[in-house]
């Protein structure tokens, strides 16, 4: 999205994302979510993965270039609301999204949309 990003270091191509699997949960979720945004209602995510979601690469953690904090960011841009949208990482490094499926139902309460990184 060049209008929030800008020029990125790397963009993917048409290729690889035909290669990428993608997981759009059931209708009635994608339908309320939507609402949401065109209404310019505030979102509150919760964001569930590893080390990747921390933010974590080969030379530190820089968990402001982290996919939670760019979704923050894409949310805020795109689709401005009253207040922030809130996006809260459930992350740690070496864990991995499945050590965090035990705790959904009990985090997930007033929450939006839950992402999870494929590990």
């Amino acid at each position: 999205d060049l209008a929030v990003w800008g020029e990125a270091e790397f963009m993917l191509t048409c290729e690889q994302m035909a290669e990428t699997q993608s997981n759009f949960g059931d209708a009635k979720t994608r339908q309320r979510l939507l609402q949401k945004l065109q209404s310019g209602s505030c979102l509150n995510v919760l964001v569930f993965g590893g080390s990747v979601t921390v933010g974590t690469r080969h030379r530190g953690t820089y968990p402001s270039d982290a996919f939670p904090a760019r979704l923050k960011l894409w949310l805020d841009v795109r689709y401005p609301c009253p207040g922030t949208h809130k996006v809260t990482p459930l992350a740690a490094g070496g864990k991995g999204t499945m050590f965090h499926v035990d705790v959904v139902q009990r985090l997930a309460q007033n929450k939006d949309p839950v992402l999870m990184q494929a590990d």
